[in-house]
C-alpha cells in the first residue's frame, strides 16, 4: 500500500488528507444508506439519455450549493446526539432545543470558507448568513463552535443553515436518477439527469428539494456570492452543461 505524502502546516509534517470531493460525498452517503434501505434503480419512462446535455439559462438555472473548500472536522462525542437528531428532510424550526455544536478542526487553520459540508449540513460564515438573509432565504440559522486542535475557538459565529421548507421542485418523470424505498416512500440515492420545475422553485434564492438532501441555489444568489468573493463552489445539475 502506497503511504500517504505528508504536507507541512506551520513547520509541522501531518499526513495530507484525501480530497474529498462534492461527487464521492454523494456517494459515500448513497453507501451509508444502503445500510438501511434497498436501493431499487429507477429510471422514468421518459427520461432521456443520460449522457445527453441539456442547456438552461437565466432565471431557470440552478446550482448545487458545495463547499468552498474541504475542511477536515469531527462532531465533538457529546454532541452527536444533537448533530444526528437534525434531519435534512425536516422543515420545522429547531432552534428552541438546539444547543451550539462544537465542530473539531483536525488541523490548525488560519482561514475558513464561507460554506462547508458536513454530510448533509452546510455550516456557514456571518457573511454568508447576512446574504442568505438579503435574499429573504427561509432558513433557520442554528448556531455552532468551531475548535482548532489547540482548543482555541474560531472567533467568527458559524451556523448550520436549516432550510424551512422542502420543495416538491423536482420533475422525477423527466429525470433519471437511483433511489432508496418503494412506491411513493423513497429518497433518491443518485441522479444521472436531474431536472428540476422552475414554477414549483417560484422565485427562491437557496432551496432544498424533496427527496434529496443537497441544496441549491438560483443564478442570482450565485451571482451575488461571486460579486461578494465569497468561499463558496457551485455545480451544475446534473445533465446540464457545465457552462457558467
Amino acid at each position: 500500500m502506497r503511504k500517504p505524502h505528508s504536507v507541512s502546516r506551520k513547520g509541522v509534517q501531518v499526513p495530507k488528507m484525501i480530497v474529498v470531493t462534492r461527487r464521492n460525498l454523494l456517494t459515500l452517503a448513497a453507501g451509508a444508506a444502503a445500510t438501511f434501505l434497498i436501493r431499487i434503480p429507477w429510471v422514468a419512462g421518459r427520461s432521456v439519455s443520460h449522457d445527453q446535455k441539456v442547456t438552461i439559462g437565466g432565471r431557470d438555472r440552478f446550482w448545487y450549493l458545495d463547499s468552498g473548500a474541504e475542511v477536515p472536522h469531527d462532531v465533538a462525542d457529546r454532541d452527536r446526539i444533537v448533530w444526528k437528531a437534525l434531519k435534512d428532510q425536516r422543515s420545522e424550526p429547531q432552534a428552541a432545543g438546539w444547543r451550539p455544536v462544537t465542530i473539531q478542526l483536525e488541523f490548525e487553520l488560519d482561514e475558513l470558507p464561507d460554506l462547508f459540508r458536513s454530510g448533509s449540513k452546510y455550516v456557514i460564515s456571518p457573511k454568508l448568513r447576512r446574504l442568505c438573509e438579503r435574499f429573504h432565504t427561509k432558513s433557520e440559522y442554528l448556531p455552532v463552535k468551531i475548535a482548532q486542535p489547540s482548543g482555541n475557538l474560531w472567533p467568527e459565529q458559524y451556523a448550520v443553515m436549516h432550510p424551512l421548507e422542502v420543495i416538491d421542485c423536482i420533475d422525477f418523470e423527466k429525470s433519471d436518477f437511483d433511489r432508496y424505498g418503494s412506491g411513493d416512500n423513497f429518497i433518491v440515492a443518485r441522479f444521472r439527469r436531474l431536472v428540476l420545475r422552475p414554477e414549483k422553485i417560484a422565485g427562491r434564492a437557496v432551496f432544498r428539494p424533496q427527496r434529496y438532501s443537497p441544496i441549491f441555489a438560483s443564478e442570482a444568489f450565485r451571482q451575488a456570492v461571486l460579486r461578494a468573493r465569497l468561499a463558496v463552489d457551485f455545480y451544475a445539475p446534473e445533465g446540464q452543461e457545465p457552462k457558467v
